[in-house]
């Protein structure tokens, strides 16, 4: 396969600064099990946590693939966005370089994105970077978090402070397990880190937790129950969530262990619905109105940012103070959207050719290859030369010829 480099966003500029390392590819988290909380023998610790499970009312869920559902995952602008590292970060073959988690998020504003990545020891840390105009700060570990075999999926919620996460722990139900902490703004530390529980936990691995308040809404990603190469997105009511509500089985119940298990393992969405269908459909209409003023998750995360030097990107082309780099920019961004369009053709069809192999889907995987091929090495020249027509300009203005170029301009 053919990668090729996409600094799309401001967050690339991280990614070429002489002294920070580029990224290698993305390992993937150890497979869980797959116990049925529903059927099976709980250890003392999940037993515990099964009798806090929480009462969430699931409005709606899809089963799509593990590589993809980031694009499936509708959050309003408001709520910021994911976007997938090998779209944010360069790929090198330094052998100091580091690990990246599979998904990054962006504030809704583009200010700021967390991540993971693996420290000196292969451990797993948490990171924020910071945008300050054009300028960004390097990652720095988040402070009063350790580290993790694996961690990933961070998400920020509208308050600022309350984080989510995904990790591989020792306290764990098993696989990875999503992970609440708040910013102590006096101590300006995060607290110790809590186990979500169930149901948003399982035995399986829970990929991902977010709140989309402008919508009312939050999801889980699981791949609870699924096949090896599958999640399920869970789309629910965020009042279960924010209140802690705890589930109680009906009093008439003739099995109510029976019941808390299955509340626990999501076995049945419309289980939890009982009562509250006024407000489903009341929160689906306003799911939708925001939703209709959105832009999709991963195009808006990956509008094309141009990196012109260290820490220094342009938002747009109107940044741009050299005409001839303008035009230049502009031809990049068209051959930008024409390799999405390929990888996006190509991930396809090696699904395709994995169930079913033939020589017609081969022959037109080879050829979207080379054409991709062929787009990188024209991007990576028009690239570096706007890079340097703009940047030569800067130095005139600033008086500042001597400063030296960066990697990507050399």
């Amino acid at each position: 396969m053919i990668h090729i480099p996409l600094p799309l966003l401001a967050f690339s500029a991280l990614c070429t600064i002489g002294q920070h390392p580029l990224r290698r590819a993305v390992p993937q988290p150890k497979e869980s099990g797959h116990t049925d909380v529903a059927t099976e023998v709980l250890t003392p610790r999940a037993e515990e946590m099964l009798q806090n499970t929480r009462h969430i009312v699931f409005i709606d869920s899809l089963v799509t693939h593990k590589d993809d559902f980031l694009s499936a995952l509708r959050l309003t602008d408001d709520a910021g966005h994911f976007a997938l590292p090998d779209r944010l970060f360069q790929h090198n073959a330094d052998e100091h370089a580091f690990t990246t988690g599979q998904c990054a998020y962006l504030n809704p504003r583009s200010s700021a994105v967390w991540f993971s990545q693996t420290d000196t020891t292969g451990e797993y840390r948490l990171c924020a970077a910071y945008r300050n105009g054009n300028l960004w700060s390097l990652p720095q570990p988040l402070p009063g978090l350790g580290t993790y075999r694996y961690a990933d999926c961070p998400f920020v919620a509208a308050d600022g402070v309350t984080l989510y996460f995904a990790a591989e722990t020792d306290e764990g139900l098993g696989g990875l397990d999503l992970y609440v902490t708040r910013f102590n703004t006096d101590t300006r530390q995060y607290v110790r880190p809590e186990n979500m529980g169930f149901p948003f936990n399982s035995t399986a691995n829970d990929y991902l937790l977010a709140t989309d308040e402008n919508a009312g809404i939050g999801v889980l990603v699981t791949d609870r129950r699924q096949p090896d190469d599958k999640v399920c997105l869970y789309w629910f009511l965020l009042e279960g969530l924010l209140q802690g509500t705890p589930y109680s089985p009906p009093e008439t119940a003739a099995d109510p262990e029976s019941l808390r298990r299955a509340a626990a393992e999501i076995v049945c969405i419309a289980d939890s619905q009982q009562g509250w269908h006024e407000k489903i459909a009341q929160k689906r209409e306003q799911w939708a109105k925001a939703l209709a003023h959105s832009t999709p998750t991963l195009e808006a995360a990956e509008k094309n940012f141009f990196v012109i030097a260290d820490n220094l990107v342009y938002r747009s082309l109107q940044d741009f103070r050299n005409p001839q780099a303008r035009n230049l920019a502009q031809q990049w961004a068209e051959r930008q959207r024409q390799a999405h369009s390929i990888l996006d053709e190509l991930q396809k069809l090696r699904k395709q050719y994995a169930g079913r192999r033939n020589e017609k889907t081969a022959l037109r995987i080879r050829n979207l290859e080379q054409a991709l091929h062929a787009l990188t090495i024209a991007q990576q020249k028009l690239a570096k030369d706007f890079r340097r027509l703009e940047h030569g300009d800067r130095h005139e203005e600033g008086g500042n010829k001597g400063k030296s170029l960066t990697k990507q301009e050399k």
